[in-house]
């Protein structure tokens, strides 16, 4: 988890669980976003949390065995 995730999850008041439910339970509907500033593709998966409510989380890979 990066900074600006980490971030981001205290701004919502979200814990690390809420997002590894998304995660896991989610779906990607949309193609990817090519970010021509750091050359990678993001990706958005959206689901429930644990309780109910809708979140949407972008990513990345930075390497073949990383992710951000």
């Amino acid at each position: 988890m990066g900074a600006h995730f980490k971030k981001e999850l205290k701004a919502e008041n979200l814990a690390i669980v809420d997002a590894w439910h998304v995660l896991r339970h989610g779906q990607i509907d949309n193609a990817p976003e090519y970010d021509v500033a750091y050359g990678d593709w993001k990706y958005q998966v959206e689901g429930p949390t644990p309780d109910g409510e809708p979140l949407a989380i972008v990513f990345c890979f930075k390497e073949i065995d990383r992710v951000l």
